[in-house]
C-alpha cells in the first residue's frame, strides 16, 4: 500500500508502518531497464497469470516503454509509444498483448480502462507546460526523480552525439533504487 493510501486508511505517519522496496536497474541500448523481479503481493488480476508473477520494464529513448509480465501459466506485454505529431501535439499509442485466450471477451473493458488511464496524461502535461512557461529552475531530487534525471542525461548524450556525429554510448551505470511503500 502506498503512503497516501496508508494515511487515508487511518494508519499513523509512522516509518515503521511502511515497507521498503528496492529495485535494480541497468542501462539498455538507448535507455534503462527495471530488471526482472517478482511482484510482491500481486494484485488479483496479476494472479490470473500464475504465481509468482515477474515483471521487467524497459524505457528507451526517444519514446518507448515496454513492460513484460510473466506468471507461471500466462504472460502479458504492454507497449507504450509516444509519437510527436508537431511541436505541440504528441499521440500516445498503447498496445497490450496477452497469452490468455479466455480474456478475449474482456477486451472492450480493458480498452476502456486503458483509455481512462491514458486520458490522464494530457492533463498532467498541460499543467507542466503552464508551469514551465514561467521558466522555473528544474530541481530534480535524488530518489524520487532519479529516473527523470537518467532520461535527461541520456537525452543530452544523444543530442551531443548527433551534433558531433559520434556514436552513442549509454552514460548510465547499473544502479539500485529504494523507496517506501
Amino acid at each position: 500500500m502506498c503512503p497516501l493510501c496508508t494515511r487515508a486508511a487511518g494508519v499513523k505517519n509512522n516509518p515503521d508502518a511502511f515497507n521498503f522496496e528496492r529495485r535494480d536497474f541497468e542501462p539498455s541500448a538507448r535507455g534503462f531497464t527495471l530488471k526482472r523481479h517478482v511482484i510482491p503481493n500481486s494484485a488479483k488480476p496479476y494472479k490470473l497469470l500464475g504465481d509468482p508473477v515477474q515483471t521487467e520494464i524497459r524505457f528507451e529513448l526517444p519514446s518507448l516503454r515496454l513492460e513484460i509480465i510473466e506468471g507461471t501459466r500466462h504472460a502479458a506485454c504492454s507497449l507504450t509509444v509516444l509519437a510527436p505529431i508537431d511541436n505541440q501535439t504528441t499521440r500516445v499509442h498503447q498496445c497490450l498483448y496477452w497469452s490468455t485466450p479466455w480474456l478475449l471477451p474482456a477486451k472492450p473493458i480493458l480498452k476502456l480502462l486503458a483509455e481512462v488511464f491514458l486520458d490522464q496524461a494530457p492533463l498532467v502535461v498541460e499543467q507542466q507546460q503552464e508551469g514551465l512557461e514561467h521558466h522555473p529552475p528544474l530541481t530534480l531530487i535524488e530518489g524520487a526523480d532519479t529516473q527523470a534525471k537518467w532520461y535527461l542525461r541520456i537525452k543530452r548524450e544523444m543530442e551531443r552525439c548527433q551534433r558531433e556525429g559520434s556514436s552513442f554510448t549509454n552514460p548510465l551505470s547499473p544502479a539500485s533504487l529504494e523507496w517506501m511503500c
